[in-house]
């Protein structure tokens, strides 16, 4: 723990050691997918740059945060949430975006309005990534009825993947400003103290406890690409859906596609070279009868090893 402080205070981050596997293809099938206006500008970091300290105008970001409701430009409830929380938007696990929006969804749902940042600090506690310097996530205290979003499902395997945005990428066109502008460059922050709550502001949260067998609270079903759109969270242009004409555009569509035509070439030359006609096109033919053995999942990053980092998933804390 003593190592991991003086670290932090001369400015030495994990993140900072972890090789970025990143590639240009990547950074362009992510671009199509979420739909970055044009004033906003995508690129990888030099092999002399460090990813905690990003140039000026420039902030880090990782690509698996958009799977958990992370948008660009910043909705103005993330953006104030993060001027509030004094750390750069990739200092936080992908999860506590989940947590964040979910509980943003359910106010709404509920016409509660917009909870406040000491109503999520009443509910959940920020804690160090464990073993690592610079990184930190939430977990819930321990309530009576329970935490407020539950089923958030873990984001790992995200730290080896990062590219720096700049240009428009923390106001939306329209969106007024304070002022404030949220921390780009890694640096220190503390845990807050949990602070008390009354009046308005408990009464929403009690409210929330009591629907909880009538509304949906789970984190994965509150962030859909569909419920972002529709509490405005997302634009349909960023929500994530690809359409048919991006993903014809697609470095990865455009990939398989030549794989595709690799694979029958070679395959009419054989075919040509022992004598025998056409084989006609090349089709997938499914299997007549389904396996007995069992099916092997892999996991969303194509490995079948479970992941050895700490879960991050918002879960009760015994301690508290």
């Amino acid at each position: 723990m003593e190592d991991e402080v003086v670290a932090e205070r001369i400015g030495h981050y994990s993140i900072d050691k972890v090789r970025n596997e990143m590639t240009e293809g990547e950074l362009e099938h992510l671009r199509l997918e979420y739909g970055f206006p044009d004033t906003i500008k995508l690129r990888l970091p030099r092999k002399d740059e460090k990813a905690s300290q990003p140039p000026d105008g420039s902030v880090l970001i990782h690509p698996r945060s958009f799977k958990c409701g992370f948008r660009l430009p910043l909705h103005p409830y993330v953006h104030k949430f993060l001027r509030t929380l004094g750390l750069a938007p990739m200092q936080i696990n992908p999860n506590v975006y989940i947590t964040w929006l979910s509980m943003y969804v359910l106010w709404k749902q509920l016409g509660l309005g917009e909870p406040s940042f000491a109503q999520f600090a009443n509910q959940y506690c920020l804690k160090k990534h464990p073993g690592s310097t610079g990184w930190w996530y939430v977990c819930a205290f321990m309530n009576i009825g329970g935490a407020l979003i539950t089923n958030n499902p873990s984001k790992k395997a995200w730290k080896n993947k990062y590219f720096f945005a700049s240009g428009n990428w923390e106001f939306r066109e329209g969106d007024v400003g304070s002022g404030a502008q949220v921390q780009t460059r890694f640096h220190r922050a503390d845990r807050w103290a949990r602070p008390s709550i009354r009046g308005r502001k408990l009464e929403q949260i009690m409210r929330v406890q009591v629907e909880r067998s009538n509304i949906e609270i789970s984190g994965k079903r509150l962030t859909t690409p569909s419920i972002l759109a529709e509490f405005e969270l997302a634009s349909p242009k960023n929500q994530g859906s690809m359409s048919p004409e991006k993903r014809a555009r697609n470095p990865g569509s455009r990939l398989i596609e030549s794989l595709r035509r690799a694979l029958e070439e070679q395959r009419k030359a054989e075919q040509r070279k022992s004598g025998g006609g056409d084989p006609g096109p090349l089709c997938i033919i499914p299997p007549s009868t389904p396996s007995s053995k069992p099916t092997i999942v892999l996991d969303e990053d194509g490995s079948m090893e479970k992941d050895r980092e700490v879960d991050m998933a918002v879960e009760p804390d015994p301690k508290k």
